[in-house]
C-alpha cells in the first residue's frame, strides 16, 4: 500500500499542482475498514487514476504482477469505490 500511494503522490506531483494528499482508515459496521485518499484543492483526470490503479507495483509469490487494484482485492477481497469527481467530472481522491 505504501508503494501504491507513494506511486500516486508522484503522479500527482508530476500532473497536477497537489501539494498535499489525506488518507484516513475507518472502522465500518462490518469489521471492515475504508480507505480513503484524497487530495485538497486539486483535482487529476481519470486517466491519471486508471494508470495508478492499473500500473504493475509488485509481483506475488508466483511471479505474477499486480496493481494496486489486484493489491487490494488480494489482501481483503475488498474493491474499490468509484473516484469523487468535481464539477468538471475531475477526480478529486476516493478509492
Amino acid at each position: 500500500m505504501v508503494q501504491a500511494i507513494s506511486h500516486l503522490a508522484g503522479l500527482l506531483q508530476a500532473q497536477t499542482d497537489t501539494s498535499e494528499i489525506l488518507m484516513t482508515i475507518t472502522n465500518t459496521d462490518q469489521n471492515e475498514c475504508e480507505f480513503a485518499v484524497a487530495w485538497p484543492n486539486a483535482s487529476a483526470d481519470m486517466e491519471l487514476i486508471e494508470t495508478w490503479q492499473t500500473t504493475p507495483l509488485i509481483t506475488d509469490s508466483k511471479g505474477n504482477l499486480l496493481n494496486f487494484k489486484d493489491t487490494v482485492k488480494s489482501l481483503s477481497g475488498g474493491t474499490l469505490s468509484p473516484p469523487l469527481l468535481d464539477q468538471d467530472n475531475l477526480c478529486t481522491g476516493g478509492c
